[in-house]
């Protein structure tokens, strides 16, 4: 799985990094609206993931 960044000058955040351990044992579930291909309340099972910035593609 991999976890997206778009932005160019925002990099990944302490909190985000903190949760990726807890990601790879427990999973997660996407909040609020959601995002496209995830709407509110998709569980997402633990995994492990790759952090991924496209223009490095």
């Amino acid at each position: 799985m991999n976890f997206l960044i778009f932005e160019l000058i925002i990099p990944v955040l302490k909190n985000q990094k903190s949760a990726f351990p807890e990601i790879l044992v427990s999973g997660a579930a996407a909040v609020g609206n959601g995002k496209s291909g995830f709407p509110g309340g998709t569980q997402i099972p633990p995994a492990a993931f790759n952090i991924v910035w496209p223009w490095e593609e």
